[in-house]
């Protein structure tokens, strides 16, 4: 039976070690050889920051890799598995040798983020760990809201308050009353203006009382009019008696990535503001 030839396989993006398509190699049985680089004629560029493109430019630079050995199948296999846009053609190392390596077509590189500077992707996605912005976007009725925030201000996080265009009656029974009855509706409020530009974010927390054991209605308003679906989400509850079963079920449903706590009274019990830690 003839044996399939083995090839060196060198990869620069989601294939690599640790990384999210890792297991497409170690299910063809390709062996990490070592890291490298590319010769100094390359550029990478970033789509969507869910994986990178290397093209062959004579004006770039040394780009990271690691190299497999693989079979010609397994190099088949995997190739076959790769976003559209990507392909294996033959590059130059550092040392001069040429091996197979992943590559980007021209098509998928317009409009692209060059993340050359870098020298790879591993680099590039530890900057924007370094980088990542955080945001706070709450609302407040009692205070307790105002508190949690200014915690989160001290975390690094920035802060913003969105707010409902018609308040609740001066009374404390009667704005619990209808505020309970409204989040029992799961009323959706309309919002005062605020900045709801939220792109420059990669996490974010929202804080929000819990009313009759469900989202506030400035709460419902918020998840109508913005998009978290790309973020890293967490929820933080101020609710009387520290939880809020209802809220939790849809969480589960709707969020099902998202993260939450539920703080008791932080205004009356500042000891609660610990969870946070």
């Amino acid at each position: 039976m003839k044996q399939s030839k083995k090839l060196i396989l060198a990869v620069n993006g989601t294939l690599m070690r640790g990384l999210e398509l890792e297991n497409n190699l170690k299910a063809v049985n390709a062996v990490f050889l070592k890291e490298s680089q590319t010769e100094k004629a390359y550029r990478l560029f970033t789509v969507d920051d869910k994986y990178p493109a290397m093209v062959k430019d004579e004006k770039g630079a040394a780009i990271d890799v690691e190299l497999y050995e693989i079979s010609e199948e397994g190099m088949k296999e995997v190739l076959s598995k790769e976003p559209e846009g990507l392909t294996i053609q033959e590059i130059i190392l550092i040392d001069g040798s040429k091996v197979q390596g992943v590559v980007g077509l021209p098509f998928i590189i317009e409009n692209r983020k060059e993340i050359t500077k870098f020298g790879g992707w591993r680099n590039y996605l530890a900057s924007k760990k370094r980088d990542m912005k955080k945001l706070f976007l709450y609302c407040s009725y009692t205070g307790n809201g105002d508190i949690v925030a200014e915690t989160f201000k001290n975390k690094g996080y920035d802060i913003r308050k969105f707010e409902t265009k018609k308040g609740l009656p001066k009374s404390f029974f009667w704005s619990m009353m209808v505020g309970g009855f409204q989040a029992g509706m799961n009323k959706k409020a309309k919002l005062k203006p605020f900045d709801q530009d939220i792109s420059m974010y990669d996490e974010i927390v929202i804080g929000s009382p819990i009313w009759n054991a469900r989202f506030s209605p400035a709460l419902n308003g918020l998840l109508a009019t913005l998009d978290f679906s790309m973020k890293k989400l967490s929820f933080v509850f101020c609710s009387g008696s520290g939880e809020g079963q209802k809220a939790v079920e849809r969480l589960q449903k709707e969020y099902p990535d998202a993260t939450y706590i539920f703080l008791k009274e932080p205004k009356k019990y500042p000891e609660e503001l610990k969870k946070l830690d």
